[in-house]
């Protein structure tokens, strides 16, 4: 069976790429400038976001989508309710982190978390859900993109030496600010109206299913960064920087990923019950998850010391060996998300939350474990580690939720071309150069069409084949 590459529209994909490239260029920036300690306070405090954040999307996010994918007049219904229940839920937590970050914690790890959460109002009014719910996700990529320019713009005009880390964070909320308002501005041109009563019994179904997925995704972040924290907590501020530094790579890989998926749930969620269309969309889509991110797996684990040497400078050379390892989870965690999408298209929240508890106790386990013995290389082999877990559970649960049989032909291919492109780059003797890049992007594609993964029937016209 074949389909087109494009499961899903590939304008966010794309955006997200573009962003996430200007958002990279910003964080290596800020780690050159502030140094492996300083950098490492400022990525323990957007790590501990990570979770205010998801506090203050109260679920909505990813609960909100299927609401929206019904139409303009079903997501207005749930908007106001849903909009409310999150600034009121932004009001506690910064009532209570603002405070104990500037006056109570140790510094200036308290003041950056504080100006951090200045920027939860905007994830509290958030309306990127109601986009991507209705499919119209260039908007949402257009606004992420100017968003991280943005803050792009911001940390290059004021953060010149360590004494400017406050200005990291202020940044940040900037460019939130401005996307967000983005946002807001181009609903009435999906037909959203504002200020529209809302449905109490949707708003109160959406609320409860987006508590759930609140728990599910604080669950998921342990696996993301818990291990950094540890670090901080063990190893110290510059570990946790040289780590944080390696784990750029596969934040933005990760990220790519979701903004995927995302794309592709709406047509897993829009039918009553799974068809076979949904099944061919959630077999595509694991199939392309897997082709996109197999070279950075591969061809990461090669050139990892020259990445970061080259990225980030000697002072971060340490953390080449975390990235040579990291690199191995990505193409594990794109399939997982797939799988996920596909759970929550289906409203598998009890589901969900199996696949996150039974990686997480994993994961903490391994890093309490592995991190005091093995430092940085620990850390990223508890990752790797779990992200196997919460695949086999996300993958048995995802089966029961969408009946369609793994494309184990297809992954088998790209992981054969994969492996054909690392054995391409090591026989050229570029293992260590550039080049490498270049002799794997030329060597891989090729494969992929050898195999017959891929075949190309005109300009544009890139077909994968399950």
């Amino acid at each position: 069976m074949a389909a087109t590459a494009q499961a899903g529209s590939p304008a966010l994909a794309i955006g997200e790429g573009l962003a996430r490239l200007i958002a990279f260029g910003t964080t290596v920036y800020l780690a050159r400038t502030l140094g492996p300690e300083v950098y490492g306070v400022v990525a323990v405090a957007a790590g501990v976001m990570l979770y205010l954040t998801q506090i203050a999307d109260s679920g909505v996010e990813l609960a909100g989508m299927t609401d929206a994918a019904a139409g303009p007049e079903r997501a207005a219904a749930v908007m106001s309710g849903a909009l409310a229940l999150r600034l009121t839920t932004v009001a506690a937590v910064l009532a209570v982190v603002w405070p104990v970050g500037w006056w109570v914690m140790a510094q200036p790890d308290g003041r950056v978390l504080a100006l951090y959460t200045l920027g939860l109002p905007m994830t509290a009014l958030s309306v990127r859900w109601i986009y991507l719910g209705l499919q119209r996700p260039s908007p949402v990529a257009m606004s992420r993109i100017v968003a991280d320019v943005v803050t792009g713009l911001v940390t290059f005009a004021l953060v010149r030496s360590v004494a400017d880390v406050y200005w990291a964070p202020v940044a940040t909320v900037v460019g939130s600010l401005v996307g967000g308002a983005l946002l807001m501005r181009g609903l009435p041109g999906l037909g959203v109206r504002f200020f529209v009563p809302g449905d109490r019994p949707r708003v109160a179904a959406l609320l409860a299913r987006g508590r759930r997925l609140v728990l599910f995704t604080l669950l998921g972040l342990v696996l993301y960064n818990v291990d950094l924290l540890i670090l901080r907590y063990l190893r110290g501020e510059a570990d946790a920087g040289r780590y944080a530094a390696a784990y750029v790579l596969i934040s933005f890989c990760a990220n790519l990923m979701i903004a995927y998926s995302h794309t592709v749930l709406p047509s897993m969620a829009r039918e009553p019950v799974p068809t076979p269309a949904t099944a061919a969309t959630y077999r595509t889509g694991l199939v392309v998850a897997w082709l996109v991110t197999m070279p950075v797996a591969i061809g990461g684990a090669l050139l990892a010391p020259l990445l970061i040497e080259l990225l980030f400078g000697r002072a971060y050379f340490d953390g080449a060996t975390a990235l040579q390892v990291l690199v191995l989870s990505v193409p594990v965690a794109a399939l997982r998300e797939m799988s996920v999408a596909a759970l929550i298209a289906r409203h598998r929240e009890p589901a969900l939350l199996r696949v996150n508890i039974s990686a997480a106790v994993v994961n903490v386990s391994l890093n309490l474990a592995l991190i005091p013995v093995f430092g940085l290389a620990g850390a990223a082999w508890a990752t790797v580690v779990s992200e196997v877990v919460r695949l086999g559970v996300a993958l048995v649960a995802a089966r029961e939720a969408i009946p369609a049989a793994l494309p184990l032909p297809a992954l088998a291919k790209v992981l054969a071309a994969g492996l054909g492109m690392g054995l391409a780059v090591v026989a050229s003797g570029t293992r260590h150069s550039l080049a490498a890049l270049a002799v794997g992007g030329v060597v891989y594609p090729l494969l992929l069409v050898f195999t017959g993964v891929v075949s190309v029937g005109g300009p544009g016209r890139v077909r994968v084949h399950e």
